[in-house]
């Protein structure tokens, strides 16, 4: 009996020590459960904290800015309240009805006069200045101490277009350039005769045949004059070779229908012999050009070309090599005349392998366009390499860049009777047309300058009437 008493007290304190540690478990539990959150609120802490010290940080300097700004405002209220008028409006100012001490016209004209003058010296002067260019025969030769050979006539677009000799849509169109051939009675053609008669005497002279027609710089119309001026011996009876030595931009082919290839360059190669390579007037018509074009002028049956060929990557080394100073060797024997046209002198060293293979060399000068250093640079390139340079051509010359040089161009055309009566039918219109039309040795910008002098000029005359209608 005391045992079951025993044994029941035993379990009556076990279930209230299982009853106490459930109740333990559970808080701690919550125990955990806060000391969790705890954590994770003192791991935010440091942020919110910065931010609490930026806030202060602000607000202090805010404050400071609000005293600041006070102070000011009450030293300004003080400035204020301690100002005395020394100035006030007693009775307001009349407009008055007309200015005072209006200038005369006279003044004011004058004036205007003077400033236009002025401005447009000062301007025209600069221009000058800073202008390198060369305009007349005189200049050239001064410079380079040589003499100008020919002059070829500036030839305006409509012009040119006259002379194409074909549609420009037809493969015709390409030789547009061969003024000579097509209008032997125009005032270019007569300009490539004087160049032509002018080199005869010098070949005379100098005993030689063979020359080179190049240019200081691109665009100055060198290809144009070596066609040309073939194109003119060609039409005396001469045995004429035009060689077309310039092996990176060649042009001759397409100027008379032929093909590049074979030319210069295969046959320095020693693919082909000089005479295989030579085209004739056959080689001519079977290109573009039709029978009636051939036979407008006679001469082209004595002009022979070799093309450039087949394009090399170092034209310089194919000119400067031995086989190509045989070649000209060789056809020196066979023609009366050998013209070769060449790439410029200072942007590649073509023409200076060239120049000490020919008799002479001539340079293509554009009036107007290159500076009187670049063309002297030219020069003094040939003379480094001991080529003998016979003259220059100022190509692309109106009447005004050379004195008494033009002045007989329209008292003796050579041109058909109709022409002439055309020119002297219209005096006041040709006078106008000569009134405006610039010089060659003016620049654009020269012009632009003139204009702008005369637009100074009145606008000073008019100074009065311009400014009286103003607000």
């Amino acid at each position: 009996e005391v045992n079951d008493q025993i044994q029941a007290v035993v379990l009556e304190i076990t279930k209230e020590l299982n009853a106490y540690l459930s109740i333990l478990g559970k808080r701690e539990a919550d125990v955990f459960a806060k000391l969790k959150q705890l954590r994770l609120e003192t791991q935010s802490l440091p942020e919110k904290a910065l931010k609490m010290v930026r806030l202060q940080r602000e607000l202090q300097l805010q404050e400071s800015l609000y005293s600041q700004l006070k102070t000011k405002y009450q030293e300004t209220l003080i400035l204020e309240s301690g100002k005395v008028e020394e100035v006030s409006i007693i009775k307001p100012a009349l407009v008055p009805a007309a200015p005072f001490n209006t200038p005369s016209k006279v003044t004011i004209v004058v004036t205007g006069i003077i400033m236009g003058l002025v401005i447009g010296i000062v301007f025209a002067f600069g221009a000058e200045v800073f202008d390198t260019s060369m305009g007349t025969i005189e200049d050239v030769e001064n410079l380079l101490q040589v003499p100008v050979l020919g002059v070829i006539p500036f030839m305006a677009k409509g012009e040119k277009e006259k002379h194409r000799g074909g549609n420009a849509d037809s493969g015709a169109g390409r030789k547009r350039d061969l003024i000579t051939h097509y209008d032997p009675k125009s005032f270019p053609a007569e300009a490539f005769r004087t160049l032509r008669s002018n080199l005869e005497f010098l070949s005379l002279d100098k005993k030689g045949k063979s020359f080179l027609i190049t240019s200081s710089f691109v665009q100055e119309g060198k290809t144009f004059n070596a066609v040309n001026l073939a194109l003119s011996m060609a039409q005396t009876g001469s045995r004429v070779l035009l060689l077309e030595a310039d092996l990176r931009k060649p042009t001759i082919h397409r100027t008379f229908g032929l093909e590049k290839t074979p030319g210069l360059t295969d046959c320095v190669l020693g693919n082909y012999q000089w005479k295989d390579i030579v085209n004739t007037i056959t080689d001519v018509m079977l290109g573009d050009f039709e029978l009636e074009e051939i036979l407008r002028t006679p001469g082209l049956d004595n002009l022979h070309i070799i093309c450039a060929g087949t394009k090399p990557p170092n034209p310089a080394e194919i000119l400067r090599s031995k086989r190509f100073g045989e070649i000209l060797q060789e056809v020196y024997q066979h023609y009366d005349i050998i013209i070769l046209d060449a790439p410029p002198i200072l942007p590649v060293v073509d023409a200076t392998e060239i120049g000490p293979h020919v008799d002479g060399v001539v340079i293509v000068y554009t009036v107007g366009k290159i500076g009187r250093g670049v063309l002297k640079r030219a020069k003094m390139s040939m003379d480094n390499i001991h080529a003998n340079v016979w003259g220059i051509i100022l190509n692309n010359v109106k009447p005004e860049a050379g004195p008494d040089y033009f002045k007989y161009h329209t008292q003796y055309y050579y041109g058909p009777q109709e022409e002439i009566e055309r020119k002297k039918s219209s005096p006041i219109k040709g006078f106008f047309l000569k009134l405006f039309k610039p010089a060659s040795s003016v620049k654009p910008f020269l012009l632009v300058i003139f204009i702008l002098a005369l637009v100074l000029l009145l606008l000073g005359i008019f100074w009065k009437v311009i400014f009286s209608v103003l607000p």
